[in-house]
């Protein structure tokens, strides 16, 4: 033991003088690079001394970031773009080295104030936290944070951020803020406030960005099952435009600022498309006039509308056969600024506009942006937006099937078409593997079920005409069921659908005999003999059971029904390969999996667990119906929100072990029969960012 101390001492005397010269080499060097840039004017040699020291010295993060900062400056004082390249790259890759950063950030806003002509740039990474809007002075951002559930506000100069509603989030609630919208003059924000507890009901409120004179402004008169969508200030500051939604039923509403009164503009049919595929409304610069988009009757696809608060009518201002989506109207009221695929890619383009009429054709501004968030124009002319960098992907992980430990960690998603792909499902003979592809943009994507070989890697297609969530195969090898919607119908009853591998033929198997905005089913699979389905059915979002129904008879029998209802009703249902058992998880804030026998009877606890109110776990059984696998998101710890990790709990109880690997928002997983393959639903390894950016300078002078 003495030998060992006194061998690591001895290492220790020659390692600490190495490290010691190391720094003392790096900071002669930099001040060598500084004399070159500040004594002789050399912008040039300074340059490549700073960008050498920062590449020789990375460790050395304080001394990098200081370099790199000097890059910068010899590059404005050269008069290149480059210096916007080394601003970026202090942020992106030393983000922990705040003064380095925030003098980035000033740098790079000051470059933009000064740049003649149009410029587009990536402002910085940003954390999937949108709904919000850039402040008119450009200083700040709104967003909800989903940590917390709270409004939140960031410094987009140094970085900051901040809890706006801390008084109104409960951790142990499924509360959350949504939608969020500056007052024109910046001194006052209006916010969604959505309570899961009351069963999706939602408020309005009030905050002035430094967190006081949180108000309370508006509640629908009947809350129960209402949800409210914030969308924009009157340009006077004593209106907001809102929509409530109710049973499929939407309005557009107006609300006084000073006492919370409303009155309805117009109603849409909500039931005629996917809610989220309403984009904006907004008010004309003048405040005479409402602009939105929705779909036009008898289409799927979205177009842009105009109605005058005058007397209410309306007309259309853009309409195309491809899906047109509104982003913003100018501040000086001169353009219209909207998404399109009419290209077949997602561009940006201008509107040219008087009052509330177009005065000549659409204009390209930017192609191949891809799905956007608006974050709104600032005052001086500077438009802002979110691009989201997130897309489901399959990913394939291997592991042991005695111990379940991961053998292999998914570090790729499989290769695919289309812009995103998800419900992975192998067949009982371990022959293919089934996804859902969705192609196309927003608004009008269509549906595409891939059976996929694992022999030789062929790939073949179904265009099933429907909207599939979920796939799961027969036993027999023969079809698919899955969760669907049929595009075609936009009443919006969820339905669970066959597909023939065959012929390819799609039958509706069962339909809910309401709409979607009340009734709802959930997760869909085959008894062990494929003469029955099992399936998780809501009603009203006040009761939710687990229902076995004879595909034969068409008979249904009510197994299970839950303790909890609404949203935090259980989602994830799975069967054991043997068919005797289905597991469930139900629960808020603490989830609990069930074991229940799939012929009836009384359900068996396994585990119960914390974690945030809006995450809903997957499950999957061991090929040898011996262990659950399952994912769980930590509620508070050092994973960041979102992400899950994997673990696996015998059916005879006991404490679950982890597996060892832990992915971004892990939906639906399926087991291959030999038990060494896992298909996995996830955003990926890791937390993706979306990115900031800003437009300026693009509009033609006046």
């Amino acid at each position: 033991m003495k030998t060992s101390l006194v061998i690591f001492s001895l290492l220790l005397m020659g390692f600490l003088p190495q490290v010691q010269d190391q720094a003392q080499e790096a900071e002669q060097r930099y001040q060598e690079a500084l004399f070159q840039m500040e004594g002789l004017g050399n912008f040039p040699a300074a340059i490549e001394k700073f960008e050498k020291l920062a590449a020789d010295f990375p460790e050395n993060k304080p001394l990098a970031a200081r370099a790199l900062l000097m890059v910068g400056r010899c590059h404005e004082k050269l008069g290149r773009a480059e210096a916007v390249n080394a601003y970026n790259r202090i942020i992106e890759q030393y983000g922990d080295q705040l003064e380095a950063v925030t003098e980035a950030r000033a740098r790079l806003l000051a470059l933009a104030e000064e740049a003649p002509g149009f410029t587009i740039r990536k402002v910085r990474p940003v954390p999937i936290q949108g709904l919000g809007k850039v402040s008119p002075d450009r200083q700040y951002r709104t967003f909800s944070d989903w940590t917390t559930g709270n409004l939140a506000i960031e410094d987009l100069i140094t970085g900051e951020q901040r809890l706006l509603t801390d008084k109104l989030a409960r951790l142990d609630s499924g509360d959350m803020a949504f939608f969020s919208r500056w007052s024109p003059d910046g001194k006052h924000i209006v916010f969604d406030w959505w309570s899961w507890d009351e069963l999706s009901s939602a408020e309005i409120w009030l905050v002035e960005p430094d967190g006081t004179n949180l108000r309370f402004l508006f509640q629908a008169e009947d809350p129960k099952n209402t949800s409210t969508f914030t969308y924009d200030w009157s340009p006077d500051g004593k209106d907001i435009l809102a929509a409530t939604v109710q049973n499929g039923v939407g309005s557009m509403i107006l609300i006084s600022v000073s006492d919370g009164s409303a009155r309805t503009l117009k109603e849409f049919d909500f039931k005629r498309f996917r809610t989220d595929e309403m984009n904006n409304m907004l008010f004309s610069p003048c405040g005479e006039y409402i602009i939105y988009d929705f779909p036009e009757e008898g289409s799927k696809n979205i177009n842009i509308f105009t109605l005058s608060l005058e007397d209410l009518s309306e007309s259309p201002l853009v309409e195309h056969p491809a899906n047109d989506l509104l982003l913003e109207w100018t501040p000086d009221g001169r353009y219209v600024l909207f998404l399109s695929d009419r290209r077949g890619s997602l561009d940006i383009w201008r509107l040219p506009m008087t009052e509330d009429r177009a005065t000549g054709p659409p204009e390209l501004v930017k192609e191949g942006v891809g799905m956007i968030q608006s974050q709104g124009f600032t005052a001086d002319g500077a438009f802002y937006y979110l691009s989201d960098k997130n897309t489901w992907n399959v990913y394939i992980a291997k592991l042991d099937s005695e111990s379940g430990k991961i053998t292999e960690p998914p570090l790729h998603p499989i290769t695919y078409l289309g812009t995103s792909i998800f419900s992975p499902a192998y067949s009982p003979d371990g022959r293919y593997l089934a996804y859902i592809s969705h192609r196309g943009p927003k608004g009008s994507q269509q549906t595409v079920i891939c059976i996929r070989s694992l022999e030789n890697g062929e790939e073949r297609t179904i265009f099933p005409g429907y909207f599939f969530e979920t796939l799961q195969w027969s036993p027999d090898n023969q079809s698919l069921i899955g969760l669907a919607r049929d595009t075609r119908d936009k009443r919006a009853y969820d339905m669970i659908a066959r597909v023939d591998m065959e012929t390819e033929e799609v039958f509706r198997v069962f339909r809910c005999e309401h709409d979607r905005f009340r009734d709802r089913l959930r997760q869909p699979v085959w008894s062990h003999d494929g003469t029955t389905i099992f399936y998780v059915f809501t009603d009203a979002y006040i009761r939710s059971s687990i229902v076995s129904r004879d595909l034969n008879t068409g008979m249904e029998t009510e197994l299970y029904s839950f303790p909890e209802s609404g949203f935090q009703m259980g989602r994830s249902l799975s069967r054991s390969p043997d068919g005797q058992w289905l597991t469930v998880i139900t629960g808020a804030d603490e989830k609990t999996m069930k074991i229940i026998p799939s012929s009836g009877g009384e359900p068996r606890e396994l585990y119960t667990f914390i974690q945030p109110a809006n995450m809903r776990s997957s499950t999957v059984w061991s090929s040898d119906n011996k262990s659950i696998i399952f994912v769980k998101f930590q509620d508070q710890g050092d994973l960041p929100y979102g992400m899950a990790e994997f673990w696996r709990i015998s059916v005879d109880g006991g404490e679950p072990e982890k597996l060892g690997l832990t992915m971004y928002r892990v939906g639906s997983l399926s087991m291959h029969p030999d038990g060494q393959q896992l298909a996995i639903r996830s955003l990926g390894q890791k937390v993706s960012e979306s990115e900031l950016w800003v437009m300026e300078r693009f509009l033609p002078e006046e």
